[in-house]
């Protein structure tokens, strides 16, 4: 994800999916944020990360609803 914006979106989709859910969203860290290698000529965007965290039904091996997974099928498909 190139914004925040877009990460907020796509953590908003999935939450409207799965139900009550925490989302962790934070940039990206890149080799050149930490001295690794250069950042690249001309780079303008910086990426975002969205992560579902754990929760009690996870955590004891609950899985989605099927129809949950056809959403999520749905989501990732456009």
């Amino acid at each position: 994800m190139e914004s925040i914006e877009e990460a907020i979106e796509w953590a908003s989709r999935f939450a409207n999916v799965m139900g009550n859910v925490e989302i962790d969203i934070r940039p990206v860290t890149e080799p050149w944020d930490i001295g690794i290698s250069p950042k690249p000529a001309g780079l303008t965007t910086r990426r975002f990360m969205a992560l579902h965290k754990a929760d009690a039904a996870s955590e004891d091996g609950v899985a989605p609803t099927p129809q949950q997974m056809a959403e999520m099928g749905r989501l990732t498909r456009r």
